[in-house]
């Protein structure tokens, strides 16, 4: 049964997935199971039973995957698909299946129309969902049909040179048909594209979806179905991308700035950022973070650090005195920022003070604090003298109250301390 009608970013098309299996047996270690996923699972129903947002919101990981929907936007997300969602009267757990980044609880959802639905959400080990399986696919505003799914073609190994330009990582590279530079930016969601060079096909952002960045809410912000995305032997097919007003110019060798590449965009593969030979090395992994060619050899690792994923930034531990800070790792700024809240605590270990003006992936400027970082450390990793600036958080993704849960960002000035590399499955940044 097939439900559609309601434009997003893109309609949502209503289709569960296949049935997962074989209704559970009476025995003791699977009613066990059952009973520990029970009160999980019945807050999830309650939540599509009543459409409640609130209800739904807390059970989800920041980065849950809804779909084929961007990710890290629950709060925009949820609301939508509550909305239109059917009427439903009971459910039952099928199975309870455990695997090794936590498990799959598959259901039987019965409609008030007296049919049944297979959907189905992972738990991660941190008693979050990271996966919700309640809608099949999304289908571009229009015609309702299927989006084709994203394809990827890449080599196991992928050496990319790049220009190192006013602090920042450019590449060289085509999407659909047009040659251009991109902008390295892990600390955006999606690919962001010029609206200078991409002005057919583009779908309206409703405003209860726009994006921010450092310096607050993106304006003027479309949707573009991509064919297709090269650089070098690396090609990714069927694909969307944010479409904005850019304000990048042209570079000498007369090729346009197209846009910028976020982390959906290399998600898949471990990124190995050296920053001396100007070259980033892209390591294709599996869905555990373990390389598709065992052959791949790295060099000795000084550290290796464990992040977190807040939305799709990978956040680490560091060091600054005896203060442990929450710092994102975003190689789509040029310095470091840290944010107001933690000025104080972090000044003793800053000298060389002066303003200087910012301006963010939105476009706008403001006057900023920017100082030296004498010292940090990340583990017995030392670092040294970074270029940092101090600003408000006005990161909101989620809703106007949830600020990014970040204490400040680390930029290129942090990546052209050693070779670093980042392991987006493992959630493992390595220090070379």
């Amino acid at each position: 049964m097939c439900y559609t009608g309601y434009k997003l970013i893109m309609k949502l098309n209503y289709t569960w997935a296949a049935a997962l299996g074989i209704v559970l047996s009476g025995t003791g270690k699977i009613q066990a199971q059952q009973q520990h996923f029970t009160e999980k699972t019945d807050s999830v129903y309650q939540a599509l039973a009543q459409h409640n947002t609130a209800l739904m919101l807390p059970l989800l990981d920041d980065s849950c995957r809804i779909g084929n929907l961007p990710r890290g936007i629950n709060a925009r997300l949820i609301p939508a698909i509550l909305e239109k969602f059917p009427a439903v009267t009971g459910y039952r757990i099928l199975k309870a299946e455990p695997d090794s980044t936590g498990t799959l609880v598959s259901l039987e959802l019965q409609y008030q129309t007296g049919k049944a639905g297979t959907p189905s959400y992972h738990i991660n080990r941190q008693g979050k969902i990271d996966e919700l399986n309640i809608i099949k696919n999304a289908t571009i505003a229009g015609a309702a049909k299927p989006v084709a799914l994203r394809q990827l073609e890449a080599p196991d190994t992928l050496s990319v040179p790049f220009d190192f330009r006013n602090g920042l990582i450019y590449i060289k590279g085509a999407v659909d048909g047009r040659e251009g530079w991109f902008l390295l930016d892990t600390g955006s969601p999606e690919m962001i594209l010029n609206r200078q060079y991409f002005t057919d096909s583009l779908l309206p952002m409703p405003a209860e979806m726009g994006y921010t960045g450092i310096n607050g809410r993106m304006e003027g912000v479309n949707i573009r179905r991509m064919r297709n995305l090269q650089v070098g032997a690396f090609t990714l097919r069927n694909f969307a991308a944010m479409v904005m007003p850019e304000p990048e110019a042209d570079y000498e060798d007369g090729l346009p700035v197209l846009g910028s590449i976020g982390y959906n965009t290399i998600r898949d593969f471990e990124v190995c950022f050296r920053m001396q030979q100007r070259n980033l090395l892209l390591i294709k992994t599996d869905s555990l973070g373990n390389y598709t060619a065992a052959s791949v050899q790295q060099p000795p690792v000084k550290y290796a650090a464990p992040f977190e994923m807040r939305r799709h930034i990978p956040v680490v531990m560091m060091n600054i005195g005896e203060h442990v800070l929450r710092m994102g790792i975003d190689c789509g700024a040029a310095n470091n920022v840290l944010f107001t809240s933690k000025k104080a605590l972090a000044a003793p270990w800053m000298d060389q003070w002066d303003e200087v003006s910012m301006v963010g992936q939105e476009g706008t400027s403001v006057w900023v604090d920017r100082a030296n970082l004498k010292r940090a450390e990340i583990g017995p990793v030392e670092f040294a003298n970074m270029l940092t600036l101090i600003t408000d958080n006005n990161m909101q993704y989620d809703a106007a109250t949830d600020k990014t849960a970040l204490d400040g960002l680390l930029g290129t000035e942090f990546l052209k301390c050693y070779n670093t590399s980042l392991n987006f499955r493992k959630k493992q940044v390595y220090f070379r």
